[in-house]
């Protein structure tokens, strides 16, 4: 009995990890729908508030640019400017707190090594990094390197914080009032 409960825990763990890295894929080439991203960022770190905050977190960038295709919203920031600093005050502050919520919504769901901590990291510092800086290969690639290597140091060091996917889920409905105010 012992033996098929972590058979299954084990498998289970395998498709976090697949999860994981498919959203992780979806976020470094900007393809694909914030939605798809969303679900697939919720269900690879398996926390219902981390899964929340990513939601809220996209759904800001969503509002903000109008598409939920992540390949028209690293357009639109390659055309109009990053994000993070274009635009009026409610759309860079929706920006910078849908970034901080996907930062601090990255947490692996049980006691974790140092590299399965990145990797439950790594996607979401990614996705913030898109959000902030916007394009993938062809744009500001050195600008949305530093920012996805400096979101996933961020986002390792802030994953022992208990209480951070809970402050998460506040930060990315403060960014979405943002987004919808920047409107």
């Amino acid at each position: 009995m012992i033996g098929a409960r972590a058979a299954r825990l084990d498998t289970l763990e395998v498709l976090r990890v697949a999860l994981l890295v498919a959203a992780f894929v979806l976020a470094v080439a900007s393809r694909g729908d914030v939605v798809v991203l969303a679900a697939l960022l919720g269900l690879g770190v398996g926390r219902p508030a981390s899964a929340l905050a990513a939601a809220g977190a996209l759904v800001a960038a969503l509002v903000r640019w109008g598409s939920p295709s992540l390949e028209a919203i690293a357009g639109a920031q390659a055309v109009v400017g990053p994000a993070g600093w274009t635009g009026s005050t409610a759309a860079v502050a929706s920006a910078w707190l849908a970034a901080a919520a996907l930062v601090l919504a990255a947490r692996p769901r049980h006691r974790a090594t140092r590299w399965s901590t990145v990797l439950a990291a790594a996607p979401f510092a990614v996705t913030a990094a898109a959000v902030v800086v916007g394009p993938s290969a062809g744009g500001a690639i050195l600008l949305r390197v530093t920012g996805s290597v400096v979101a996933v140091g961020l986002a390792v060091a802030t994953s022992r914080w208990r209480r951070g996917p809970d402050v998460a889920c506040v930060l990315s409905v403060v960014a979405l009032v943002a987004a919808g105010l920047a409107r």
